[in-house]
């Protein structure tokens, strides 16, 4: 590929997710003004919770294990692959599915005084399987190099709820469930045609898929024993540590003081939208360009890519952190105040955090996924147990800022690790 094609490639990707996530805050604004904050819309915001976890899994731990297992040395033939992780996700997808259902049904959301109908709550409970099927859309596209079309499946799913939540909000004012459930269930159905037409456009003009033989049907469940499944366990155990990481600093926010807690989450979208935008599509880029370049480059290019990327959230982070002193001279708000003074040491936890998720899918690719894992989760074992006790005596602050220079610690030992290490 040539130069000039590859700066479109990255442009498109910054592109669709630049443009995604304006439109997600645009959908939480409908969803502020069109319908106001109410029971109604807690309750919309619960159930919505298990179909976003399950599209934050798809797209991490189980994206990266797929694209290291269907581009790696040996692999079976991808579209074997792709149909039968297709099925295993659909069936754990409908398990959910059905277990959202009763779980929330037993919970009382039937109740008219939540204002979510079970005809609501089925709906959502049927989205599960249509997130489950356009993630593992853009998944096979990333895996395939099709980076743009992945993002854009996920921006079709963007897109169609921001239009139909105003739709809604326009004609279904007084039916507030009613209208954010089928608004959120009808934006996945067109994600997920969209996402398999997109598969299916792909396939034409291919031969068609073989038809596996005993043999190759043990060789293919031999690779997913063998392969797939230890690294998508792997990567599963990060990413329980991450949110485990996540729960931690929360907690110690709430348990801070009032508008500790608004000023620390807010202060922590902006360090997760910072790697959203730039260093989780990116990744998926370098994970497949690390398959396909030649064993004897590919410590070199991990060294460069790291080293780009934390000094690229080096610049990121001390911008944030010039902007906290401008915000500090504007307001005079004690929340304000607050989020001024948090901003540096979210700054901190941000190149920490998009250091290790490059790190993540480049372990993954040079095949040293048990020393990543190891190494993470240790580091996230010590960064809480820091950013308690610092919390105990110093406060929430320097919990943050000691808490990321552990991680950021962790990561660069992750670093020199794979730098030294011999594929």
């Amino acid at each position: 590929m040539s130069s000039g094609r590859k700066r479109g490639h990255i442009a498109g990707v910054f592109g669709f997710t630049i443009v995604s996530r304006g439109i997600g805050f645009l959908r939480e604004l409908i969803i502020a003004v069109g319908f106001g904050f109410s029971r109604i819309t807690d309750a919309f915001y619960q159930l919505a919770a298990t179909p976003t976890y399950l599209m934050t899994f798809i797209t991490g731990p189980f994206a990266t294990s797929y694209i290291a297992w269907v581009n790696g040395k040996d692999a079976p033939d991808e579209r074997l692959c792709r149909a039968l992780t297709l099925k295993f996700l659909l069936a754990c997808a409908g398990i959910l599915a059905a277990c959202m259902f009763a779980v929330t049904l037993a919970m009382g959301y039937r109740n008219a005084s939540s204002g979510i109908s079970a005809f609501s709550l089925a709906l959502m409970s049927m989205s599960c399987v249509m997130v489950a099927l356009f993630c593992f859309c853009s998944t096979v596209s990333n895996a395939k190099g099709r980076f743009i079309r992945a993002q854009s499946i996920l921006f079709a799913n963007n897109l169609g709820f921001v239009a139909l939540l105003g739709v809604a909000a326009l004609l279904f004012r007084h039916s507030a469930g009613i209208a954010l459930t089928s608004a959120f269930s009808a934006a996945a159905l067109i994600a997920a045609f969209y996402g398999l037409r997109a598969l299916r456009h792909d396939s034409q003009g291919h031969a068609a898929a073989p038809i596996p033989d005993q043999a190759t049907k043990a060789d293919l469940m031999l690779s997913v024993r063998k392969r797939f499944l230890p690294m998508l366990a792997y990567a599963s155990i990060e990413t329980l540590g991450f949110l485990a990481t996540q729960a931690v600093v929360l907690f110690l926010a709430s348990s801070s003081g009032v508008g500790v807690a608004s000023a620390g989450s807010l202060a922590q979208r902006i360090a997760l939208t910072a790697n959203g935008l730039v260093v989780n599509p990116m990744s998926n880029v370098v994970m497949v360009r690390m398959t396909k370049i030649p064993e004897g480059e590919q410590r070199a290019y991990l060294v460069k890519v790291a080293s780009l990327t934390m000094m690229g959230l080096g610049g990121v982070a001390l911008s944030l952190s010039l902007f906290s002193r401008f915000i500090a001279g504007l307001t005079h708000s004690s929340n304000g105040l607050l989020l001024a003074g948090l901003i540096p040491s979210y700054s901190l936890w941000l190149v920490a955090q998009g250091t290790n998720m490059m790190l993540s899918r480049l372990s993954f690719a040079r095949g040293a996924v048990r020393i990543y894992t190891v190494i993470t989760v240790t580091g996230y074992f010590l960064a809480n147990g820091a950013r308690y006790y610092v919390w105990s005596r110093w406060g929430f602050g320097p919990a943050i800022a000691v808490g990321s220079a552990t991680e950021l610690a962790a990561s660069l030992i992750i670093l020199a690790t794979l730098a030294l290490r011999r594929a």
